[in-house]
């Protein structure tokens, strides 16, 4: 869990916001997902596109109870149907500091969220995952995997840790100045939704 922020959390959250507020203009919807108390509501609402897209799960064992509700938002973002058999790119925002496989778990959880909620190929959804923290970095770009179990696979393997930053505002620039590209696999004229995920307050 990342710590508390000190005398200079309004500044940090300035940034988070503003980056939040640029990914947005872009046309992308951001969903946000806080789990535990230490998760701050009202930054949760600042980062999202609006009220109806902020989750507050009390616990991680309360994931699965927003699964559905999770699966509805997005394809509503997209003004699709309820089961998504449309394009659609989608960016997992996973924090570095999430351990013990928990960020994992719910990244693909939110892929795969119910029977046949997303249909996964060239031309239906695609997502991509970025790992944020003191550094961000793509774990892997939009089109790279089209199979639920390879997806699964890149974010189990990925390296998690203990501790340490929870900058949010380098996920929200890396997402529109990178993931939304064509060089990065993205689709033009395709609906965008970022789901970021977190159990603290933005560090920068």
């Amino acid at each position: 869990m990342c710590p508390w922020l000190n005398h200079d959390d309004d500044l940090k959250a300035d940034v988070t916001h503003s980056e939040a507020k640029k990914l947005k203009a872009t046309g992308v919807d951001v969903i946000s997902v806080g789990v535990g108390k230490h998760a701050d509501f009202k930054e949760l609402k600042d980062i999202a596109s609006n009220d109806h897209l902020v989750f507050r799960p009390k616990s991680f064992g309360e994931l699965e109870k927003i699964r559905k509700e999770l699966t509805t938002k997005a394809c509503q973002t997209a003004q699709a149907p309820t089961t998504i058999n449309r394009p659609l790119t989608v960016s997992l925002s996973v924090p570095r500091t999430f351990y013990l496989g928990v960020s994992c778990n719910m990244s693909t959880n939110t892929i795969s969220l119910s029977p046949g909620a997303f249909y996964l190929g060239v031309d239906d959804a695609q997502f991509s995952a970025i790992l944020f923290g003191s550094q961000v970095s793509q774990l892997f770009s939009f089109g790279q995997y089209t199979e639920l179990d390879k997806i699964s696979a890149a974010l189990h393997g990925a390296q998690y840790s203990q501790g340490g930053s929870c900058g949010m505002a380098g996920a929200f620039q890396y997402a529109w100045q990178t993931s939304f590209t064509t060089a990065s696999g993205a689709r033009p004229d395709v609906p965008r939704v970022v789901i970021l995920l977190t159990d603290s307050q933005a560090e920068n």
